[in-house]
């Protein structure tokens, strides 16, 4: 669904959706909520009313989630001839839903991280960060590695997947790197390994 795509009720293909799309939809609750919501709590519990705007934003992002979810289902069993009109509907619900998005974490990552540096010590805020990384479902965390392990640097990644490392336990970390090994090229791979101070993986040559 590019962007300017104008379906027409000729198209007699059926519409595929790429399944970490609709696994990520299908998914009412993400790792990012929980961010806010722990960055909510930290706020409010020593400015009350300093996260009220963004805190409410994410109520009505939850309520866009369920809705887009459900335009999504109701695309995949529609029939054919019905499936542009419903396709173009969702790309535009889309779009407005990741364009509010967009200004929302504008202002969480200006305005309500500058109340957190002004509340919170560093000490007090690296507590924060270790209990909200430990606090992360695993099943939600892996949604979400799916989009960021390509998107991340390596200094970004070594930091994300060396918080995993300390917090999770062993069985659910080990998965979770599987996980972000499938979405990077081999030397990323290797770098990754390395950054955790983990043996290479064998056959990968680092870059």
């Amino acid at each position: 669904m590019g962007y300017g795509h104008q379906p027409t009720h000729r198209s007699s293909r059926p519409v595929i959706v790429r399944p970490n799309i609709s696994r990520s939809l299908a998914h009412r609750s993400h790792p990012h909520g929980s961010i806010g919501r722990c960055r909510h709590t930290a706020i409010e519990a020593r400015q009350p009313g300093g996260a009220r705007h963004t805190a409410d934003d994410h109520v009505g992002h939850l309520d866009a989630i369920e809705q887009l979810g459900q335009e999504l289902r109701a695309l995949r069993s529609a029939p054919v001839a019905e499936q542009p009109l419903r396709m173009q509907r969702l790309y535009r619900h889309l779009a407005a839903f990741v364009g509010e998005n967009l200004v929302h974490m504008q202002v969480e990552e200006s305005q309500n991280n500058a109340l957190l540096w002004a509340l919170y010590s560093d000490a007090e805020l690296l507590a924060i960060h270790e209990r909200l990384v430990a606090s992360i479902d695993p099943a939600e965390m892996a949604i979400s590695l799916q989009w960021m392990a390509a998107a991340l640097n390596d200094a970004e990644l070594a930091m994300l997947f060396g918080d995993l490392q300390r917090q999770a336990p062993a069985e659910v970390f080990n998965a979770l790197l599987g996980l972000g090994h499938s979405q990077l090229s081999a030397p990323r791979q290797a770098r990754l390994n390395r950054g955790l101070g983990l043996a290479p993986v064998q056959g990968l040559v680092e870059a």
